[in-house]
């Protein structure tokens, strides 16, 4: 529509459609100003649905998200994470050397099994076991982790059951093992280490340096061509050494040592 041509009055009525205020005050020049103003921010607006054509299941849907705006300002959480996914687990893992953590979660139907097979439970048990034996803790299945300290550089695994009336035990659970490293820093065996002779001079023949450079597992080989068999001197500026001494692997792969050709 063309507001140009509209009359005051006209432009007035569409103005009271749009409730735009202070229209009764209005020149002409300001209504059409006004009234373009309001079209252009009904038009950027989503066309609201008429309560007639909306499904009773479309209006509580909308419902249910208002009422999900009001309640989380900041966006959807998303879906809540359940207490319990019905299955049946039983984990063991290692928290640090002298501590091993047991996490567990039965299913509604094991739990009806296990009291239609054993009848009413005394209680609920977590056994340990290590290579020297076993031990056994009462623990309350409904708290789903259990802590339990152990000795060092060992393996468990842990199995639940249960005890019925008779003093029973029943198990109907176990966990895969569980390795717990030692409390100390590791230390080198001196069997891993592979020594080589070094003459006076500090020179090695082309066959040691060849073994060499297989063991430390270096590009190429004694067929390489970057590896012609030329005599050879490694220096260790580095090492205040003295004039009769030999070296290590470990040692021998130092950036201190370099390779002189002859």
């Amino acid at each position: 529509m063309n507001l140009e041509k509209c009359t005051v009055k006209e432009l007035r009525k569409q103005a009271q459609a749009l409730a735009i205020k202070n229209r009764s005050k209005m020149r002409k020049a300001e209504l059409i100003s006004a009234l373009k103003a309001a079209q252009t921010a009904h038009a950027s607006d989503p066309a609201p649905i008429p309560e007639q054509l909306t499904s009773p299941s479309s209006r509580m849907l909308q419902e249910q998200k208002q009422q999900q705006r009001e309640q989380f300002p900041n966006g959807d959480p998303g879906l809540p994470i359940p207490e319990r996914y019905e299955e049946d687990i039983l984990q063991l893992m290692v928290r640090d050397p002298q501590h091993v953590y047991a996490y567990w979660e039965i299913s509604s139907a094991t739990l009806e099994k296990l009291r239609t097979e054993h009848g009413p439970m005394n209680d609920a048990v977590l056994i340990l076991e290590t290579n020297t034996g076993t031990e056994m803790r009462v623990v309350d299945l409904t708290t789903n982790n259990y802590f339990l300290t152990v000795p060092e550089n060992a393996e468990y695994r842990v199995r639940l059951a249960v005890r019925d009336k008779g003093n029973e035990v029943h198990n109907f659970m176990e966990s895969s093992p569980a390795n717990t490293p030692s409390a100390q820093p590791q230390t080198h065996n001196s069997d891993e280490h592979q020594w080589m002779a070094v003459d006076e001079t500090g020179t090695i023949n082309d066959r040691d340096f060849h073994e060499l450079v297989d063991s430390a597992g270096l590009p190429g080989g004694p067929n390489s061509a970057s590896l012609q068999k030329r005599p050879h001197t490694w220096v260790g500026d580095a090492f205040n050494l003295p004039s009769s001494h030999s070296f290590s692997s470990s040692l021998l792969s130092s950036a201190s040592l370099t390779r002189q050709e002859s």
